[in-house]
C-alpha cells in the first residue's frame, strides 16, 4: 500500500429513494451496416437526440450541475461548437440541450464496417435536492449491427409515440418490431404476413391477447401493449423471430431488445450501508451511511442492504421483488466482468441484455438468513483496490430471475 495511505472511496448510484436517472431518446438508437452504407442515415436531418430525465420521486428536475458524457468509457471532448472531437467519433455528437436538459444530437453515422457492437453513451452529473449535492448516473445503448453478421436480416424494437418509459399510472405503451432484410440494392421492411414473432417480458412470453399487427406507415408490424401492470419499475422486452413455413413457426432469425422503464411507481429502493473491519472502534463496531457514498480504508469492508418499499413507509418492504443484481463500474466507468470473491455476490450474467449485471446471492456465509425482500452484499477494500481505488455500481430488483438464455 506504499504511497496510497489506506484511503478508498465507495461511490454507489443514488439509491433511488430520491432520484431516479434515465437517458431517453427521440428515435430508435439501431443502426445497421449495409455492406455499404449506414442504415438508417444519421448524417442528415434526421437525428437522434439522446437527453437527460431526471427526477426526485416522480418530480422532474431541470437543473443538472458538472455534466460529463463519455462513449464506451472515455469521456467525450467537445470543441467551441459543442462538436465531438474524439477520435473515431469526430463531429458524430453535438452537446444541446432539449426540454431545459442536457443533451447530445447524434449527428454522424456510427455503424461502419469495422464497428458493430453495442455501445453505450453515459452521463454523470450532480442536482441538489433540499440543499444536498447527489450525483447522477444513466446509460443508454446503441446498437451497432451488421446484416452480414445476421444472414442478412436485421431487428429491432420501436415505440409508436417513441415512449419507452410508464410515467403515469394507467400509462400504456405500444411497442413493435421491425424486421429488416438486405437485398441486392436495398433494405426492405418484412411484412407482420411474412414471418412470426414473439414477445417476452422479462423472460415470460407476453399474453397473445397482448400482441397484435399494425399498420405503420405503409408497412405491417407485430405490436406488443405493456401497460403499468405488467412491469415493475424495470423490465427487458424480447422480440424472437422466426421465418413463416407453410403458415407456422419455422426457422428462428434473430431476437430483438429493448428496456422499459416504470417511473410512476410510489415504491423506491433503498440502499443501507454499514463499514465494518479492521479500525472500527471495539465500542463502536460499525458505522451506518445512507448507501450513497462510503469511504474505507484497508482491511474494511462496506456491507449494503437493499430493499424495495413504499415512498412514504421504509419498512413497507415488496417481497415480490426477491432477486437483487448489481453492476460494478471502475474508476473508468467501464463494466467490471472479473471476479468479487467472498462479496456474496455471483459471476455477471453473459447475456449481452444485462450488461454484467451479477446476483446477490442468498444464503450465504457472510449473511446466512437474508430476509425475505432484501438482497446484500459486501464490498472490501480489496474489491475497491481492483477495481482503480474507486468504484461505482448501479443496482436493479426484479420479480423474476434473469438467466443466460433470457
Amino acid at each position: 500500500m506504499s504511497g496510497i495511505g489506506g484511503r478508498i472511496a465507495i461511490s454507489l448510484i443514488d439509491d433511488g429513494s430520491q432520484i431516479h436517472s434515465l437517458l431517453r431518446s427521440t428515435m430508435t438508437l439501431n443502426q445497421s451496416w449495409t455492406g455499404n452504407a449506414a442504415s438508417p442515415d444519421w448524417s442528415g436531418n434526421n437525428n437522434p437526440i439522446i437527453y437527460a430525465d431526471i427526477r426526485n420521486g416522480v418530480t422532474p428536475l431541470d437543473a443538472v450541475s458538472n455534466v460529463k458524457w463519455s462513449y464506451n468509457g472515455t469521456e467525450i471532448t467537445f470543441n467551441s461548437n459543442n462538436i465531438s472531437t474524439n477520435a473515431g467519433i469526430s463531429g458524430v455528437f453535438q452537446k444541446i440541450t432539449h426540454n431545459s436538459m442536457p443533451a447530445l444530437k447524434i449527428i454522424g453515422n456510427l455503424a461502419k464496417s469495422d464497428s458493430v457492437n453495442e455501445s453505450v453513451v453515459a452521463l454523470s452529473g450532480s442536482v441538489v435536492v433540499d440543499t444536498a449535492v447527489l450525483p447522477v448516473y444513466a446509460t443508454i445503448n446503441i446498437r451497432l449491427s451488421s446484416f452480414a453478421q445476421n444472414g442478412g436480416y436485421d431487428a429491432y424494437i420501436d415505440s409508436v409515440d417513441g415512449r419507452f418509459a410508464i410515467e403515469n399510472d394507467g400509462d400504456t405503451l405500444y411497442l413493435y418490431n421491425v424486421l429488416k432484410q438486405a437485398g441486392v440494392s436495398d433494405v426492405a421492411t418484412v411484412q407482420a404476413s411474412d414471418y412470426i414473432a414473439e414477445f417476452y417480458i422479462n423472460g415470460v412470453q407476453a399474453a397473445s391477447s397482448k400482441v397484435t399487427t399494425q399498420t405503420i406507415g405503409g408497412s405491417t408490424y407485430y405490436q406488443l401493449t405493456v401497460g403499468d401492470s405488467d412491469i415493475l419499475d424495470y423490465a427487458i422486452i424480447e422480440c424472437k423471430c422466426y421465418k413463416k413455413t407453410a403458415g407456422a413457426k419455422g426457422a428462428y432469425i434473430m431476437s430483438s431488445f429493448i428496456e422499459v422503464n416504470d417511473i410512476s411507481d410510489p415504491e423506491m429502493m433503498y440502499i443501507s450501508s454499514t463499514v465494518g473491519g479492521t479500525g472500527i472502534p471495539s465500542s463502536q463496531t460499525t458505522e451506518t451511511g445512507e448507501g450513497n457514498d462510503n469511504s474505507i480504508h484497508a482491511g474494511q469492508y462496506v456491507d449494503y442492504d437493499i430493499w424495495v418499499a413504499t415512498s412514504t413507509d421504509v419498512t413497507d418492504v415488496n417481497t415480490m421483488f426477491a432477486h437483487y443484481y448489481i453492476q460494478l463500474l471502475t474508476a473508468q466507468k467501464e463494466v467490471y466482468m472479473g471476479e468479487v470473491a467472498n462479496a456474496n455476490l455471483g459471476t455477471p450474467i453473459a447475456s449481452g441484455s444485462f450488461k454484467g449485471y451479477r446476483k446477490m446471492l442468498s444464503p450465504s456465509t457472510i449473511f446466512p438468513s437474508i430476509t425475505s425482500g432484501h438482497g446484500m452484499c459486501r464490498i472490501t477494500a480489496e474489491h475497491v483496490k481492483t477495481l482503480g481505488r474507486k468504484m461505482s455500481g448501479s443496482v436493479i430488483a426484479s420479480d423474476v430471475e434473469l438467466t443466460e438464455s433470457m
